[in-house]
């Protein structure tokens, strides 16, 4: 299966469960960041060629995906759920979009590395 068929997937994954609540457990909540953060920091260290410029561009990079994260969560509702108290959230069409207008950008970005000269 190509990555596009993957990419398919994962958006029609995506669109169904948006509108529907999705109970919160704030003890899990550290989870996922400290998981990418492991993944960044593991891959920067690994780096060959760890440049000034290169680690300044990772901090300008890593700045930019922290704010549209917490744009992207912004728009999310979260609220208390009154017949079980206990602690939901809900993704906003908007919320979603922006989500798969950055999931098409990394797409196209990858098909423009494939398709230059100097992609080996």
């Amino acid at each position: 299966m190509n990555t596009i068929a993957i990419y398919l997937i994962v958006l029609v994954l995506i669109l169904i469960r948006t509108g529907k609540e999705k109970e919160i457990q704030p003890s899990r909540m550290w989870i996922t960041p400290a998981l990418f953060a492991f993944l960044g920091f593991s891959s920067i260290s690994q780096s060959p060629q760890l440049t000034g410029l290169g680690l300044l561009l990772d901090l300008v990079f890593l700045a930019i995906g922290i704010g549209i994260g917490v744009w992207r969560g912004s728009m999310e509702k979260v609220g208390i759920n009154s017949s079980t108290g206990k602690i939901t959230s809900q993704g906003t069409l908007f919320g979603t979009l922006v989500f798969i207008a950055i999931l098409l950008l990394r797409v196209g970005q990858g098909i423009g590395e494939r398709n230059t000269l100097w992609y080996h």
